[in-house]
């Protein structure tokens, strides 16, 4: 077999494993789900965050916080229906702020704040009428937080919000039951780079088997070479 076919069919055979996991990727991983509010729609800003990311590349979006500094979560919620700020008052209400644990992307198991370095507390709320109803959360990481990815939650929300990332990047790594398109292309890239160093590889060692000196018994090659 030629060093060229050699090529060819590495190339397809990896490319065509990419393909086929492009083609089957979306139907064992879906997208969040996103669902109507629970009981006032929810718009939110943030300030002070290394990086606020979001759709079309990140699903779900992302607020990546660096270790020693803190940042700033706006919650603006309405409701025509709701009275939010006696919803406010009532004890163990709608709204509730204490965030006690941490969900760690990727884990069922959720840890106590107080050991991952990050702290979440409310700073203000404020009720521009009945139905409006403003929070402002402060976010903090210690020095020594545990960097790492965690799913955010908020009231009036079902499933997680936010990814709350704890370090200097977005966080890329697949994440079961999520599709995010950044990761899935960076999946291409290095996927295509594989294929392509493979392909190579195995060009390179076809090359040399094919090019290797005859050293089979018998007479010299010198001799071979003259008989009729």
């Amino acid at each position: 077999m030629k060093r060229r076919t050699v090529y060819v069919l590495v190339f397809v055979l990896v490319t065509g494993s990419l393909l086929l996991y492009n083609v089957v990727l979306p139907y064992v991983t879906v997208a969040p789900t996103s669902c109507p509010a629970i009981f006032a729609d929810l718009s939110m800003s943030s300030s002070g965050f290394a990086y606020s990311v979001g759709a079309p590349w990140f699903s779900p979006p992302q607020l990546v916080l660096a270790p020693g500094t803190a940042g700033t979560i706006i919650l603006a919620y309405t409701s025509p229906m709701n009275n939010l700020s006696q919803m406010y008052q009532q004890p163990h209400g709608a709204f509730g702020f204490e965030y006690e644990y941490l969900f760690p992307v990727g884990s069922s198991n959720p840890v106590p704040i107080n050991s991952t370095g990050v702290a979440i507390f409310l700073s203000n709320a404020t009720f521009p009428t009945i139905h409006d109803a403003d929070f402002s959360l402060v976010v903090n990481a210690s020095a020594a937080a545990r960097q790492g990815a965690y799913e955010l939650y908020f009231p009036s929300t079902c499933g997680s919000t936010f990814y709350l990332v704890v370090g200097s990047f977005p966080y890329l790594l697949p994440t079961p039951g999520v599709l995010s398109p950044l990761s899935l292309i960076l999946f291409d890239v290095l996927m295509g780079l594989l294929s392509v160093a493979v392909a190579y590889i195995a060009f390179v060692l076809y090359g040399r088997r094919a090019g290797a000196p005859d050293t089979s018994p018998g007479l010299p090659s010198s001799s071979r070479s003259c008989r009729t």
